[in-house]
């Protein structure tokens, strides 16, 4: 495969080694600590040009307890990434979020959400939310300020300002929900103030040539009054451009349509950040980047060669497989370990309160060590029966320990149930789950016996030391 996803390119004055760059994910419950200096060290070390770090910028009146935020401990941690990732040719963005607004929990200081103006909450209609006041406004941007000094003095490389898929800033942006009078309301431009006084801030803080990245939502992709659509999304971008920014991170939809900011398997061929993308990238002159799906490097491969954007943001793809951008310079993508964009390990855990693994990398969220594959002190025969995704991970694992291992499957071909998964055409990730668990067991040497059933006797004269059984659930 050619790749143009392996060549440089500037953002402003910043020169990223590759196109590909880590999304940001909020993917803990909880501020920095050292396991995830390991979770984005991990992702620098993989080969990303860049990896962006999800922060809170404000504490006045919501609650950041589901991002980073910046205090004397969390910064010495976000130093060790931006130093570590530094090491290996990876660039840091910070990027900070204003605030949630009617998307989140209630306010600190208010029983209600806050937002641009009162509007129905989006959990409880009949509850309408807090309308920020002018000094409440200068309040957050007063916080901000400090969680980009706070960046910057720890070495960041640019701040990427959190304004898309009906957050806060997305609030201020959008009459659907900004009903406001004052100069923060009515025209695109004013709306668009409070987004530009935080570039602003970005300016300030980090001096003229420092890369400002806004990442926003050219169009929700909803047939209902005032939400977004890309006629006014054209014109935000220019609006954007023409105060600073360096980049433009494309995304889509809001929280009525989430699914569409985190694409599951059954979306392939709509992926609408990059139909946004390729539409914004013909208007502006600096560069786009934009994600979806991404972690097929095919896919980005072509967004890149049609246009369709400068930069490729990988996410989950990077969750499942951190060394995805080596293997891609290396010339080695058939090696991907593939994320079959299920969203039970990642998004389901998150939305359930839990640290977001991955079903395809169980070490992710855990790059601290405690999910470290031993040596085995004295090697086993071991006998995995069932040839499904189960089985063929667990022989992966067991011959990198260093056990002698076989497999054994009383059915002609590998996948076990998940083949049946694979019978939409829109289940295309499933397939390229099996053909790399195919190739895993090739590389690793692992024998696999078709058409062998195991019983009691069978078992008895292959005489294993230990048997893994993974012959369905």
């Amino acid at each position: 495969m050619s790749t143009l996803l392996a060549q440089p390119m500037k953002i402003g004055t910043m020169e990223l080694k590759n196109r590909m760059v880590m999304a940001p994910m909020g993917t803990a419950i909880g501020n920095m600590d050292a396991n995830m200096v390991e979770y984005f060290v991990e992702r620098a070390k993989g080969g990303a040009s860049m990896i962006f770090c999800n922060i809170k910028g404000s504490d006045s009146f919501e609650s950041t307890e589901h991002s980073i935020f910046f205090c004397p401990e969390t910064e010495t941690l976000f130093r060790q990434v931006v130093e570590r990732s530094h090491a290996y040719g990876c660039k840091v963005g910070a990027q900070i979020m204003p605030g949630e607004g009617r998307i989140g929990g209630p306010s600190t200081k208010y029983r209600v959400p806050i937002c641009a103006s009162a509007v129905p909450w989006l959990h409880m209609t009949k509850l309408m939310c807090h309308e920020l006041t002018v000094d409440e406004i200068h309040q957050i941007e007063s916080d901000y300020r400090k969680s980009v000094e706070s960046a910057v003095r720890c070495g960041a490389d640019s701040v990427e300002i959190h304004a898309y898929g009906g957050y806060l800033t997305d609030q201020f942006l959008t009459q659907r929900w900004n009903h406001r009078t004052d100069e923060y309301g009515g025209s695109l431009e004013n709306r668009a103030r409070f987004l530009k006084e935080l570039m602003d801030i970005c300016r300030e803080v980090g001096g003229p040539d420092f890369p400002i990245i806004v990442k926003f939502t050219p169009d929700h992709y909803m047939d209902e009054p005032d939400y977004r659509t890309i006629d006014e999304g054209i014109e935000l971008a220019k609006l954007l451009e023409s105060y600073g920014a360096a980049a433009l991170h494309i995304d889509a939809g809001c929280h009525e349509n989430w699914y569409l900011a985190m694409p599951p398997a059954g979306i392939q061929e709509m992926t609408l950040q990059s139909r946004s993308a390729k539409i914004i990238k013909q208007v502006v002159n600096i560069p786009v980047m934009t994600h979806g799906r991404f972690g097929d490097v095919q896919k980005a491969e072509s967004a890149l060669r049609n246009q369709v954007c400068d930069f490729a943001v990988i996410g989950r793809g990077l969750l499942a497989d951190p060394d995805l951008p080596n293997k891609v310079t290396s010339g080695h993508p058939e090696e991907i370990r593939p994320c079959i964009s299920c969203n039970e390990g990642c998004i389901g855990r998150v939305y359930s309160g839990k640290p977001a693994t991955c079903a395809m990398n169980p070490r992710c969220g855990h790059e601290g060590g405690d999910r470290e594959l031993p040596k085995a002190a004295q090697p086993k025969k071991i006998l995995v029966i069932g040839g499904g995704p189960g089985g063929c991970m667990a022989a992966v694992y067991a011959k990198q320990a260093g056990h002698t291992v076989e497999l054994w499957e009383k059915s002609d071909h590998l996948g076990g149930n998940a083949l049946n998964a694979c019978k939409p055409w829109f289940k295309v990730d499933m397939h390229r789950m099996i053909r790399y668990f195919e190739r895993e067991l090739l590389t690793h040497q692992i024998p696999v016996r078709y058409y062998q059933e195991a019983t009691p006797e069978s078992v008895a004269a292959f005489a294993p030391d230990h048997i893994l059984w993974a012959a369905g659930g």
